[in-house]
């Protein structure tokens, strides 16, 4: 089958279909089995079927259920102390929590080694273009998205093709803001690291996804260090998301976990503005509001909401990017910040 047209058709871009699969991406490793196409690889599913894990598995590669088993969002519950019974998620700009005092864990720490130690590399395929969690989470730390018919392919051939061809758009979305406008009706293709997968990288690229120089432009957060996340009912959904022996945590509400990808440096999650360690909002750079609660605050209609919508105007005054989170989405997809105007929100909820 070939690959999907929607992956290709940009002129002078790297997202190209590569006339041969020798070099670059195309990971040409010794098999352990004449089948083992995808030995030393690991792969997060989305939207597929049982059927896509097993041709995988058959054939060397290693599933991860959830994007929790792979990577760790260095951040945790605790409890607030104005109100005990109240929680928030916080990751510190300075989190010292290694076994040694004053060592700093990673914002976002690559553990899929401790439960498969052959992984040297991960994608995720996808059985069509949608902003699901998982999708989310790979665009914002810079991992490939790719057709599954790009395992069909590897399959005919009887080895790893080159993964390029098969890269789907980073999203669907009409909203003309996402769109490019020197290329009218091609959706937007995503940015990765080309030789991402290749010979000349190992597990330390996984490692240090966030300081990999190829990645650096999904990290449109550097500038601003400081985020909080804003949203009715995200405590128990993170709280759900760190039970241990779940078989696939759902990340739900992965807003924290794509802050951090963007690369913030603090990070906040909290149901009420008056649970953020900054009651008064002025210490965030970004805000990222639910969308239920930012068509109604944004525009001022809010009464039951007035404390927060007076905090959040007046960080606006303050200079902070206060956006939905359908723009954060938006602009995890385009590799750039989108804010729509007001008048333009729809309310959608986030994929799972």
């Amino acid at each position: 089958m070939p690959p999907p047209t929607s992956a290709l058709g940009r002129s002078n871009s790297m997202i190209t279909p590569a006339k041969t699969s020798t070099n670059g991406s195309s990971i040409r490793i010794p098999q352990v089995g004449s089948n083992k196409h995808f030995f030393g690889a690991g792969f997060i599913l989305s939207n597929c079927d049982d059927t896509m894990a097993r041709r995988i598995k058959d054939r060397g590669g290693f599933i991860y259920n959830s994007w929790l088993f792979a990577y760790r969002f260095n951040g945790g519950i605790e409890k607030i102390k104005s109100n005990k019974s109240e929680s928030r998620w916080i990751r510190r700009a300075e989190q010292a929590r290694g076994r040694n005092k004053g060592q700093d864990l990673p914002a976002v720490q690559w553990i899929g080694d401790e439960i498969e130690s052959t992984v040297k590399t991960i994608f995720v395929v996808a059985g069509k273009v949608a902003t699901t969690a998982k999708n989310l989470i790979a665009l914002a730390l810079g991992v490939p998205i790719i057709s599954f018919q790009w395992i069909e392919a590897c399959e005919t051939a009887g080895e790893r093709v080159d993964w390029i061809p098969y890269l789907l758009p980073s999203h669907n979305q009409p909203n003309p803001l996402a769109l490019d406008p020197e290329l009218p009706g091609i959706l937007p293709l995503q940015m990765p690291d080309p030789m991402w997968g290749s010979q000349a990288y190992g597990v330390t690229v996984l490692r240090d996804i966030l300081t990999h120089s190829p990645l650096l432009h999904r990290r449109i957060l550097l500038n601003k260090p400081m985020a909080l996340y804003l949203s009715d009912g995200c405590i128990q959904k993170l709280k759900d998301d760190s039970k241990e022996g779940k078989k696939a945590p759902s990340c739900s509400s992965p807003f924290a976990y794509l802050l951090l990808a963007l690369g913030a440096q603090h990070v906040e999650a909290v149901e009420q503005h008056f649970h953020a360690t900054d009651p008064t909002l002025l210490k965030y750079d970004i805000i990222v509001v639910s969308d239920a609660w930012f068509s109604d605050i944004i525009p001022k209609k809010s009464k039951v909401n007035k404390g927060m919508n007076n905090a959040l105007s007046t960080a606006i005054d303050k200079g902070a990017l206060v956006i939905s989170q359908s723009d954060l989405k938006l602009t995890i997809a385009c590799g750039r910040v989108v804010k729509a105007p007001v008048s333009e929100k729809s309310s959608p909820t986030i994929d799972t």
